[in-house]
């Protein structure tokens, strides 16, 4: 009888860590998104002001500063503005590209 019982707690023990590390799995998996609603283009008298609105927390990585153009990552935000192209034309910006 120990060895039955001995199995099958193992057996149960084993599912039940499974099924804990696949809810983990999935949890990793499920992202939130936030939506870029607007871009708002303000020239000033010695620049552009570029604000993005967005409906949620919105985060950046990897300002590429460097040389004569500007790279700036959204993850997790998708476009919501409908266009994919800005056309600035104010000095320093030419564009905006989403």
């Amino acid at each position: 009888m120990s060895k039955y019982f001995s199995l099958l707690f193992f057996a149960l023990l084993s599912l039940s860590g499974s099924g804990v590390s696949g809810v983990a799995q999935a949890q990793e998996r499920a992202q939130s998104f936030t939506t870029i609603s607007g871009v708002r283009i303000s020239p000033l008298s010695n620049g552009v002001q570029i604000s993005i609105n967005a409906d949620g927390i919105l985060q950046y990585r990897n300002p590429d500063t460097n040389g004569s153009s500007m790279q700036i990552a959204f993850p997790g935000a998708r476009n919501g503005t409908g266009k994919y192209f800005f056309n600035v034309n104010r000095y320093p910006v030419s564009h905006i590209q989403l």
